[in-house]
């Protein structure tokens, strides 16, 4: 029951992450609500990423581009990989329903 229209919107976001960080993006992981609903109250988006600090302030801006568009608030989190085993994130390898978004221009 995804919403197929934010999906797709949500796909040129990760295009756009993958420009702007080439191969410093690991992954942009879409989890939560969006997948199972077509009412959902915000995005859920995990992104990780080689050094995260270094892009943090150009994909908050990016978010906020795209927050806009999909009409909805963006719950935008950027990890390192090596922070995604941490104990804090441990649960999201466990997800029921997610959605990895390939920045190849293919869904």
């Amino acid at each position: 029951m995804m919403n197929r229209e934010v999906i797709i919107k949500l796909q040129k976001f990760a295009e756009e992450l993958k420009s702007m960080l080439g191969d410093d993006l690991v992954a942009v992981i879409i989890f939560g609500s969006v997948l199972k609903s077509k009412n959902f109250d915000d995005v859920d988006v995990l992104v990780i990423a080689k050094n995260p600090q270094k892009y943090m302030e150009k994909i908050r801006g990016i978010r906020l581009k795209y927050r806009k568009e999909v009409g909805r608030f963006i719950d935008l989190n950027i990890i390192s990989p090596e922070n995604l085993i941490s104990p804090l994130f441990t649960p999201l390898l466990h997800l029921e329903k997610f959605c990895t978004l390939p920045a190849n221009g293919m869904l």
